[in-house]
This record gives C-alpha cells, sequence and structure tokens, in this order.
C-alpha cells in the first residue's frame, strides 16, 4: 500500500485499476499493460501532486500507435479524473487533456470463397474446435479463450457466453449443428476450461491459415451468415451481446441491401 501522503503518478495508477476497475471487469489486463508498458517510467515515478498537464500529454503523445495512444489517454484521463474527485490533486488535469484522434477499423467478414478455403485448411488443426467455435458463435478471442465446461448444457443444447464488455455481453446462445461436434469433443478434454489455448497464439494460427483477415472478422463472418440466412437483426444482436439494436444495424445493414431488394419482390398489393 502507497503512503496517501507521498505517493507517485505510477503508484497511484495501480491503485486506480486495483480499487476502481479490478472490481467490476472480468479482466484488467489491458489497462495494466497500458500502465506497465506505454506510461513512461519517468512520468510514473513524479509525484501525483507535482504532475503537470504537459508531462502526461507528453508521455500519451508518445505513443507510436493511435489506438494504443487512445487507450493511453483513456486510462490516464480515468485516473486523473478520480484522484481530482479525491482531492488527491489540486488541479482537474483530466479535463484539460486534449483528445486523441483515432478511426476505428471496421472489421470484414470472410466471403463465402474466403470462408471455404478457410475451412478447408483448418481441417485437422489442433485448433480447428476452437477456431470453428469463434466462426460458429461470433464470440470475441477473450470469451472463446475464456469458456468453461460449465458453461455448456448439452441438456439444453445452449452454451453461456460470460461477455464482459457490457451487461447483455454476458449472454446464452444455441449450439448450432455444425458446431455440436466439436462441443462434444471438447468436453472430453482434462481441466475446466473448453479450450485450452492462450489468446495470442490463436491470433498467431489464424494468421497463418487467413492472412488476409483479422481474428475478429470471424465474428463479423459469423454475424454475416446469419443475416444473409434470414435471421432477425434483433436475435442478431442477442448472440452478439451487443447493448443496442443500433450497433448492430450499423455495422450490418450493408448485409441486408442486396436481401432486401431480393425480398421486394415477393411484394403483393392484393
Amino acid at each position: 500500500m502507497f503512503n496517501m501522503r507521498n505517493f507517485t503518478f505510477g503508484e497511484w495508477l495501480n491503485e486506480f485499476i486495483e480499487v476502481y476497475k479490478k472490481p467490476f471487469l472480468k479482466s484488467c489486463v489491458m489497462p495494466e499493460l497500458i500502465v506497465r508498458l506505454h506510461v513512461p517510467d519517468e512520468i510514473k515515478s513524479v509525484k501525483l501532486d507535482e504532475l503537470t498537464l504537459f508531462e502526461v500529454e507528453r508521455a500519451i503523445n508518445g505513443v507510436k500507435a493511435s489506438r494504443t495512444r487512445l487507450m493511453t489517454r483513456n486510462v490516464c484521463h480515468q485516473a486523473l479524473k478520480k484522484a481530482y474527485s479525491l482531492h488527491l490533486i489540486r488541479t482537474d488535469i483530466a479535463a484539460e487533456l486534449a483528445p486523441v484522434p483515432h478511426t476505428y477499423k471496421q472489421g470484414e467478414a470472410l466471403t463465402t470463397a474466403e470462408q471455404r478455403e478457410f475451412l478447408e485448411k483448418l481441417k485437422g488443426n489442433p485448433l480447428e474446435g476452437l477456431l470453428m467455435f469463434c466462426l460458429l458463435t461470433g464470440a470475441r478471442r477473450s470469451e472463446a479463450v475464456g469458456m468453461l465446461k460449465s458453461d455448456v448444457d448439452l441438456a439444453k443444447n445452449t452454451i453461456h457466453i460470460r461477455g464482459t464488455k457490457t451487461k447483455t455481453s454476458n449472454r446464452t446462445i444455441p449450439i448450432v449443428p455444425q458446431l455440436l461436434p466439436f462441443i462434444i469433443r471438447a468436453m472430453d478434454g482434462d481441466g475446466k476450461l473448453l479450450f485450452r489455448c492462450t489468446g495470442d497464439h490463436l491470433t498467431r494460427v489464424f494468421k497463418d491459415l487467413c492472412p488476409n483477415h483479422h481474428l475478429h472478422d470471424l465474428r463479423h463472418t459469423f454475424a454475416t451468415r446469419c443475416l444473409e440466412s434470414g435471421i432477425s437483426m434483433k436475435i442478431v444482436q442477442k448472440w452478439l451481446g451487443h447493448s443496442r439494436l443500433e450497433t448492430t444495424a450499423a455495422i450490418y445493414t450493408h448485409v441486408l441491401d442486396p436481401f432486401m431488394f431480393s425480398e421486394a419482390t415477393k411484394f403483393r398489393l392484393d
């Protein structure tokens, strides 16, 4: 425990995560990595009550990748905002922090041809079951590698995905027929985890098999195939664990455009 009268910015960042993040998040790996790898030691050693806006912004702007820079800014902003509300610092540095511009790149689903090629390469791979799980559930990487055998209910033919992003990301979805053999096989393995694999290794294996896509694109592929099959946007929202239908619609409206035109041919006034 740090000395409340004489602690550094680095000590406060760690304490902030411990007290205000860990009790409410399933995993704090990302903010902890940000603090350890992207907040420079020279600023972490500065006394919290002596920290200046310039020092914080210089540290943030020194992060090269824009997405990581944004996450670093967010962690620092949240920690400084809480420090000010607790009267640990006299200046509201968080209110003055400059925004970090970053354009999020929308993922892209595999085409049906790419999907066929991927599935052919995947056959017999040690991670075939796990990658099929990602493709046939739309689970995020962290959700897939964190699946427990106790999350599977074969009697009800459902799986419970313990999502962490929002309240609705914690969800129960049906096991589609193509996935069932892989689930049954995984249930026979050792340990509590359904699949024994780290997220980084899963990403590397997928990239070797499908170099033109990111692992998260399997989630987009799942959603796209659902909509192309005529499954309603509302159901897809629930299966993906989106908190708002507008989020699902904003990402996948383009998938429905050809489908809507074909459906329009069915319209009859009489």
